[in-house]
């Protein structure tokens, strides 16, 4: 116990849901094709 402290994990922020969402986005191909994805579906032509 003396070694190696208490047996905890340390405490993290957590993140909003909207940013963990939003960071899977990296390139502006992946935000084109995911609105015009929207788009369609909104015009119903699927």
């Amino acid at each position: 116990m003396q070694k190696y402290g208490h047996n905890e994990l340390a405490e993290t922020k957590k993140e909003s849901a909207i940013k963990a969402f939003l960071r899977q986005y990296h390139s502006l191909m992946q935000i084109v094709l995911s609105a015009m994805a929207l788009v369609s579906i909104i015009i119903h032509d699927y």
